[in-house]
């Protein structure tokens, strides 16, 4: 994923389609935004953090301190490293004014929508397996 402006790649060493930006190996930023260490739900909630921080006109430096919070907040990761007191405090603003809460609260509830039908889907064949319908 393009930590630049939220669109997937076709892989690390691969230029972004949508944006000049560096490739992730350049960047140094190895494969911390790819499929190996995150699914790809997570990655798509990501992308949407980032398409909204790009809206504001938040710069790319400030973007990725932004993202690495979000992900400290909401997943208790801190692969990011350690952020000042005053950062974290800018990062909290930025994430309120990008409505992150409500970014996240949409992807829990995606998840849940999908277990549930999943949930219901494995009744009815078993259902159906036992004669029932």
């Amino acid at each position: 994923m393009c930590t630049e402006c939220g669109s997937f790649r076709a892989g690390l060493f691969c230029p972004c389609p949508n944006c000049p930006g560096p490739t992730p190996k350049e960047a140094g930023q190895g494969f911390d935004f790819t499929d190996w260490h995150y699914s790809m739900e997570r990655l798509s909630e990501f992308s949407t953090v980032i398409k909204a921080l790009r809206s504001t006109k938040v710069e790319s430096s400030e973007r990725r301190l932004v993202l690495w919070r979000y992900i400290q907040r909401y997943y208790a990761e801190s692969d990011g490293g350690e952020m000042d007191a005053m950062a974290v405090e800018r990062a909290d603003r930025l994430l309120e004014t990008i409505n992150a809460d409500r970014i996240h609260r949409r992807r829990v509830l995606w998840v849940r929508v999908q277990i549930c039908l999943g949930v219901i889907s494995i009744t009815y064949c078993a259902l159906r397996l036992l004669h029932f319908v």
